[in-house]
């Protein structure tokens, strides 16, 4: 499941990732430990964070602002 999730945050439908970053995501981040996102999902929330797509971008910053908590402090320094 995490492998497949890790390649909707690709998808070249922008409506499928702006949904990974809103719901899938925030549904995953709920569910897992931290570690675990930080080792499957780091490096796809960087690339939602910078997406082209305005709606996804908007969408990954959100669910990234609601849970800034469970990213460890050293690669994320949002104050």
């Amino acid at each position: 499941i995490l492998d497949r999730a890790r390649l909707l945050c690709c998808d070249p439908d922008n409506e499928i990732r702006e949904l990974v970053a809103d719901e899938l995501l925030t549904c995953l981040i709920c569910n897992l430990s931290g570690e675990l996102v930080e080792q499957y999902f780091i490096d796809k929330i960087n690339e939602l964070l910078y997406d082209t797509q305005i709606n996804v971008k908007k969408s990954m910053i959100k669910t990234f602002l609601k849970f800034q908590h469970k990213f460890p402090r050293n690669i994320y320094n949002v104050t």
